[in-house]
């Protein structure tokens, strides 16, 4: 996606950018720094799993809604599949649509290994994704070359 070779800096534990949903920035030179949400997933479930609300219990809405991040990465870990999401571009396409009349699914959250919520997942077909054009690229862990192959770019 082009931030090889680039500064990139681990803020996922300053609480500023916890707040608004930013694990990295990647600084570029003279060009504005990219901000990037890093999720994980244990298994690939070949959708995007959007999270509306991170806390049922106290209703807090999930980062899908309050990222400010420019990136998204979501990271299958059994397929080593990584998905490139435009995060302004979901959330304008996520403003537009009527989530209450699709499909949601309970998940629990984790952090270091440990619950600390249940959640309510939206999850999003892949074929939907790129359709609205906020899935841009598709990418596949090479543990040989130890790089990651472009599996899909969506133009």
């Amino acid at each position: 996606y082009g931030f090889q070779d680039q500064n990139i800096a681990d803020v996922s534990k300053d609480p500023v950018y916890r707040r608004i949903d930013v694990d990295l920035v990647v600084s570029r030179g003279t060009k504005a720094p990219k901000m990037v949400e890093a999720k994980a997933r244990t298994k690939d479930w070949h959708d995007i799993g959007l999270e509306l609300v991170t806390n049922t219990t106290n209703n807090t809405p999930g980062w899908a809604y309050n990222t400010r991040s420019h990136i998204i990465t979501q990271f299958a870990i059994d397929t080593l599949t990584l998905h490139v999401i435009d995060a302004p571009k979901m959330q304008h396409w996520l403003s537009c649509i009527d989530v209450s009349r699709r499909k949601t699914k309970r998940a629990k959250n984790y952090n270091d290994g440990h619950y600390y919520s249940d959640s309510i997942i939206f999850p999003v077909s892949l074929d939907e994704a790129r359709k609205a054009g906020w899935l841009t690229h598709t990418y596949r862990y090479n543990q040989q070359t130890q790089q990651y192959d472009l599996i899909q770019k969506i133009s």
